[in-house]
């Protein structure tokens, strides 16, 4: 019975390390280089850490990582070192994000990404998460919002190949801080196109609308083309 438990014992450390080793050696494909780059499914975001100033928002802590073929974050490194306490939260929080995973032939497969991540910011009492805005109409802003921050959208690689491209609108309410709230897509000619375009400005960041003196909320359109190589 003994000699019979250590060999159930060996053959499962031996199966473990069999997935290790099969872990540690698949390839890491480029987002540039897959048929359908990683969607995010969920994707908290963390809250300001004690002490950072709320005003003017924090921009997004770029993190490079591995999405991998379950979905799940690993090997999660700032990009470029900035506020300790935002860097360590962003950090953080990725062991939380949950993707569908990149694929390539047909199959799911680690991938390579460089994501911003947000922070979600106390209302103006400091008494938790800012409230639904009044959203102020264009045309009837003192001043336009200004671009703070901006990523571009990953051109998944098989409609790239394809010569798939074309416009996607994308409607979204920039708030009194400046962040992008509810962004949707209103037209796109492919699901995949759309759904980068949506995860790119759902991570953008803006100087907000100015109305008689102060930061208001508004609706934005904004057109994003991808354009397949010649």
């Amino acid at each position: 019975m003994k000699r019979l438990s250590l060999g159930v014992c060996w053959l499962g450390i031996w199966a473990w390390l069999v997935v290790l080793a099969h872990a540690e050696s698949a390839p890491v494909y480029e987002a540039a280089d897959l048929d359908e780059v990683p969607v995010p499914l969920l994707q908290p975001k963390p809250g300001l850490p004690a002490g950072v100033a709320a005003d003017p928002a924090p921009r997004p802590v770029e993190v490079a990582l591995i999405v991998s073929a379950q979905g799940v974050v690993r090997d999660a490194k700032v990009v470029q070192a900035g506020v300790p306490a935002l860097d360590e939260a962003a950090v953080a929080v990725l062991a939380k994000w949950r993707f569908r995973p990149g694929k390539r032939d047909g199959k799911a497969v680690d991938a390579r990404l460089i994501v911003p991540v947000a922070f979600s910011l106390p209302d103006a009492a400091g008494t938790g998460p800012l409230a639904g805005p009044v959203i102020v109409p264009v045309e009837q802003l003192d001043r336009m919002p200004m671009v703070r921050y901006q990523t571009n959208p990953v051109y998944p690689a098989d409609l790239r190949r394809r010569g798939i491209g074309g416009e996607v609108l994308v409607e979204f309410v920039i708030d009194e801080r400046g962040l992008v709230r509810v962004p949707r897509v209103l037209r796109a000619p492919h699901q995949a196109l759309g759904e980068a375009a949506e995860n790119a400005v759902g991570q953008w960041t803006f100087f907000p609308g100015m109305k008689d003196g102060r930061a208001v909320a508004t609706r934005l359109q904004v057109p994003i083309e991808f354009t397949p190589a010649p």
